[in-house]
């Protein structure tokens, strides 16, 4: 499937939702949507490609931690023990990561994945931080 068929797909799921598009770029398949997890404001990052929907949200920085092997334990351990979760790094930042292939991709498949982002950002906070 075309990378801008699904970014607009993308695009009409998050309005159904009645989600906050807060930004995006067309050239880069890229939206941003705002939400609120208790009581903190977040951007999800959607990046689009023909293949792949990949949804990011920023749990903090690395260089925040006084034990960065021990955040990494922590980190691997819960994508072992919940493997609804991912976390993933790149640079100083942590990510919970959603993926969900273009094949697979209705409303309720994307709305699954895309919550478990948050339960993904709770938990963090809860357990891992």
């Amino acid at each position: 499937m075309e990378a801008d068929r699904v970014f607009r797909r993308i695009e009409r799921y998050m309005k159904l939702l009645g989600r906050e598009i807060v930004a995006f770029d067309k050239t880069k398949n890229i939206l941003r949507v705002r939400e609120r997890v208790r009581d903190e404001e977040v951007v999800v990052e959607i990046r689009i490609s023909s293949e792949w929907v990949m949804g990011l949200l920023e749990l903090g920085k690395i260089g925040d931690y006084k034990n960065s092997c021990e955040l990494f334990r922590k980190l691997l351990e819960a994508n072992f023990d919940h493997p609804e979760y991912v976390y993933s790094i790149k640079g100083d930042r942590i990510y919970a990561v959603m993926y969900v292939s273009v094949d697979a991709l209705n409303l309720d498949v994307f709305y699954s994945e895309y919550r478990r982002l948050f339960h993904a950002y709770r938990y963090f906070k809860d357990v891992v931080k």
